[in-house]
């Protein structure tokens, strides 16, 4: 699991004072809002605007679940190019959130409490969930647009914006050998 840290203090907080003592009752939230930038220790995301996010949130005997979707537009650099571009992203999110009381009372150690996330008072920050959300479900190689070209390997010119005069060479000398070997 990639430990994400965000920068800035906005926060994205669900009001539960309303349905937290009454079990079984879910909660539509539906809101846009512009969040921090995420990092991980390879990867940066930075919102280009805001994010839409709609999730309900379920209380299920003091759990809270949430199910819903993240959209929004990140900024991300072409891994070919290295220029900057915007890309669209949808995440689906699903969380288990309970107070932290609970937690300090459960008597049943064999629970897998890994997936839980606890929370105080009557609000819950989903921003960290949020944010990675979003880490989840970027591609493992962003490229801006299938007809990239990329940069130049020899002279680091980007051949989308302009053609470089470099000689291309054949073959790589360190594997002309196995040329000889489609000839037998």
């Amino acid at each position: 699991m990639k430990v994400v840290e965000i920068r800035g203090d906005v926060m994205f907080l669900l009001d539960i004072r309303a349905f937290k003592k009454s079990p079984g009752l879910t909660e539509k939230y539906i809101r846009s809002e512009e969040l921090p930038a995420g990092e991980s220790k390879t990867d940066a995301v930075v919102f280009s605007g805001p994010v839409m996010v709609d999730v309900d949130v379920t209380n299920l005997n003091g759990n809270f679940v949430l199910k819903g979707t993240v959209k929004g537009q990140v900024l991300l650099k072409c891994d070919r190019c290295l220029e900057d571009f915007s890309y669209p992203i949808e995440a689906e999110m699903s969380e288990i959130y309970r107070p932290v009381s609970d937690m300090l009372v459960s008597d049943n150690d064999n629970e897998n409490d890994d997936d839980v996330i606890v929370f105080k008072g009557d609000y819950i920050n989903i921003t960290p969930e949020l944010v990675k959300s979003v880490f989840l479900a970027l591609p493992m190689k962003t490229v801006c647009n299938s007809e990239c070209i990329g940069l130049c390997p020899h002279c680091g010119i980007n051949l989308n914006k302009e053609k470089c005069d470099c000689a291309i060479p054949g073959i790589d000398p360190r594997l002309a050998v196995l040329k000889n070997l489609l000839k037998s």
